[in-house]
């Protein structure tokens, strides 16, 4: 099947960007190309990385598409889900040996850009919290910065490089 682009994107980009994932299973048993990029160097496993379509993105992983493809500022699918803190996408992509290495064109690693969002939610959480509250409540839901907690970890455990200078504090 020779799949036609619309507009810059295929078929099995659209797909993968709103979250069809039994279109995305079609369209790859009729031989999609896992591969192709839009005009911003995007793969569909880039965009459904972007949006944490995680059970999409293991399709994707699964047919064999190149899990480092970098869009035009040099960011890979495992980049951009650690930027939105989507952990089981992260998961998936370090299974299917996602390169934690590659730095965007501003030196930003996934470890780098996961370390810099627990910090801000850290630092947004204890700007708008009332302390008393927090005293108070024991099921205090952590969430905000646990998820980029999670993706450091498994960077981490991946050999991600700790000593990336785009660690800023």
């Amino acid at each position: 099947m020779k799949e036609q682009a619309i507009g810059c994107v295929t078929p099995l980009y659209i797909a993968c960007s709103i979250g069809f994932k039994d279109v995305v299973d079609i369209l790859l048993v009729k031989g999609a190309d896992v591969n192709i990029c839009n005009k911003n160097h995007e793969s569909s496993l880039f965009t459904a990385a972007e949006k944490g379509h995680s059970e999409i993105v293991k399709l994707l992983l699964e047919r064999n598409v190149n899990p480092n493809i970098c869009n035009e500022d040099n960011e890979s699918p495992l980049f951009i889900a650690s930027l939105n803190g989507h952990v089981k996408v992260v998961e998936y992509l370090l299974q299917y040996n996602a390169n934690c290495i590659i730095a965007n064109r501003f030196n930003e690693t996934a470890l780098s850009i996961a370390v810099q969002r627990a910090r801000t939610m850290l630092n947004v959480f204890s700007l708008n919290i009332d302390r008393n509250a927090l005293i108070l409540s024991k099921h205090y839901d952590f969430k905000p910065w646990r998820k980029w907690t999670n993706i450091v970890k498994l960077l981490l455990n991946s050999n991600a490089d700790i000593f990336s200078s785009s660690l800023v504090y």
